[in-house]
């Protein structure tokens, strides 16, 4: 009587490398029977080890695989993103943040789902709240509008895009912080019929001035 064998399939190691921009660093390794199966999938990487920054622990930044080669997996970046915990030491006791989530397009033609936090210097309401968020998005659409998606998450990550936004909205009341809670690629079956933000400059008008110095 023949016996049957089974055959193990061997695991080969796969090497994730991130892209150009973050200079092909090695985001991890992956024992894998079929190396293309790790095409589409997403991975994360800590701030603080991508970038050797220890200012960077609480910032998540994801990739997703594009191809597999002789055991090396290329990526794009996906998306940024700050830990919960670091998002709830930006509010303080008596404050409250104004969070948006605005989508809208980069000049490389992503749709990207961008999350803008910002806490007033005191606690607003009414219409200069109304202002602040739409000061937000227009701001926000129109600086994303002139950037790649490296370029986007390259300012946020080095806080140029926040400096940009907040020296924006002091036009309608002075911010203490801007933060970006996220911003990652949306599918374009998920973004069919939503209307994306307007890349435009927005100016207060004036009686929202005149209310924000009382």
């Amino acid at each position: 009587m023949a016996e049957a064998k089974s055959r193990v399939k061997r695991k080969s190691w796969v090497q994730i490398v991130a892209p150009k921009a973050f200079h092909n660093a090695v985001i991890g390794e992956i024992p894998l029977e079929d190396p293309q199966t790790l095409v589409g999938k997403k991975v994360s990487c800590s701030g603080m080890t991508l970038l050797n920054d220890m200012r960077k622990q609480n910032i998540d930044i994801t990739f997703a695989v594009d191809k597999v080669a002789e055991n090396k997996a290329t990526t794009h970046l996906h998306g940024y993103r700050i830990l919960a915990n670091q998002i709830r030491r930006f509010v303080r006791r008596g404050k409250k943040r104004i969070s948006l989530s605005i989508l809208c397009k980069t000049k490389d033609g992503k749709i990207v789902r961008i999350k803008p936090i910002v806490v007033p210097i005191t606690s607003v309401k009414g219409s200069i709240g109304a202002a602040i968020m739409k000061q937000t998005e227009g701001a926000v659409s129109e600086m994303v509008s002139k950037k790649t998606l490296e370029q986007l998450v390259a300012d946020v990550i080095n806080t140029s895009l926040q400096k940009d936004i907040k020296k924006a909205l002091h036009k309608i009341y002075p911010i203490k912080i801007c933060e970006i809670g996220a911003i990652h690629i949306e599918e374009e079956k998920k973004t069919k019929g939503k209307k994306l933000a307007k890349a435009r400059k927005v100016e207060p008008k004036k009686e929202e001035v005149k209310e924000a110095v009382k």
